[in-house]
């Protein structure tokens, strides 16, 4: 099996080592070859964690051209993510870069620009968008395998609704972030995914509107062809907890999905009643995330190896996109995707 070598850019933040770099070389699929960030100590933290042959380096430009990196690992802050992924490209690099690609229509041309040339050159690009809808025996993916048996039951789906609420943010950087820009691409790729399935062989407009956004806080409400959707969710709890609800409003009955504990339930709008509970596996402790970013490491792995890439072009361009424009001054966001 082959190990390929990292360069990971602001590698010494505790996202970057815990979401990534452990994950990534308990796989056995990676090595850490080297590392650069702004400040040494953390660049010191994250070189401990590969071993004493990890090179620290004096600049991005530095790591990129090195020939004993394979793949660029980019988790610097978010405005610095664009020149430093098309700085990994040009050098001919395969790079994972943490969300989100870009944050303003400047970042959105220089990404776009980024990944032009890897299609082009047949680099690997992508970024950290774990497939919660990929796995049956969590929450979402029972929400996919799903969806069309519950419309035949209980009519049109008319409605989805995705809603979480997590604890206060720790690091103090994350005060100054966007929830919009780090949360709903997830919310959004799980809503693209279900109102796809029952609208299938026809083409689907996707219209979202941001109604708020702040460090800790977001709503974004549109429509999926003739689904309408809101996400929306917030981090102003003391504990370190991870509510999420999933609500499928049908034409006769809403089935509201509990992602936490994995209680289902149906509910039949006529008189109330409860007509199905069933339970799935839990998304409740912060090891079901750990579990998810050691997903997106051998994801990568397995793309770098020849395999299909979890996130298609049309995804990246989702991602891309759905964030510079949402968070912009216009608030809004409108993609055309195949049926």
């Amino acid at each position: 099996m082959r190990i390929y070598r990292i360069g990971a850019i602001g590698g010494g933040s505790g996202h970057c080592i815990k979401s990534h770099l452990r994950p990534g070389l308990d796989s056995g699929c990676f090595a850490l070859s080297a590392v650069y960030d702004t400040s040494a100590t953390n660049a010191g933290l994250a070189a401990h964690v590969g071993g004493p042959d990890v090179v620290i380096c004096a600049s991005a430009w530095q790591l990129v051209r090195r020939r004993d990196v394979d793949v660029v690992l980019i988790c610097s802050p978010d405005a610095a993510h664009p020149w430093q992924l098309l700085l990994a490209v040009l050098a001919g690099k395969h790079v994972l870069c943490e969300k989100p690609l870009a944050i303003n229509r400047r970042g959105l041309w220089i990404v776009r620009l980024a990944l032009y040339l890897a299609y082009q050159r047949g680099q690997y690009v992508t970024t950290c968008l774990p497939r919660h809808v990929e796995d049956p025996d969590y929450p979402y993916g029972w929400a996919v395998d799903n969806v069309e048996q519950l419309a035949r039951a209980h009519g049109q789906l008319v409605h989805i609704g995705v809603d979480f609420s997590y604890h206060v943010p720790v690091a103090e950087w994350k005060y100054r972030r966007s929830l919009l820009a780090d949360h709903f691409m997830h919310d959004g790729d799980i809503v693209r995914r279900l109102a796809r399935l029952v609208q299938a062989g026809r083409p689907v407009y996707m219209r979202a509107r941001r109604l708020r956004d702040r460090f800790n806080s977001y709503a974004v409400a549109g429509t999926v062809g003739s689904v309408t959707f809101v996400c929306q969710g917030t981090r102003m709890l003391e504990e370190e907890v991870f509510p999420e609800m999933l609500t499928l409003r049908f034409a006769t009955a809403t089935c509201n999905v509990d992602v936490k504990s994995g209680v289902v339930q149906i509910t039949r709008h006529a008189d109330g009643k409860l007509v199905d509970e069933t339970i799935v596996r839990g998304v409740s402790t912060s090891k079901d995330y750990d579990h998810r970013s050691y997903g997106i490491m051998r994801a990568l792995a397995t793309m770098l190896g020849g395999g299909e890439s979890y996130l298609s072009r049309a995804d990246m361009r989702f991602v891309l996109r759905s964030v510079v424009s949402l968070s912009g001054w216009r608030g809004r966001y409108r993609e055309r995707s195949g049926g």
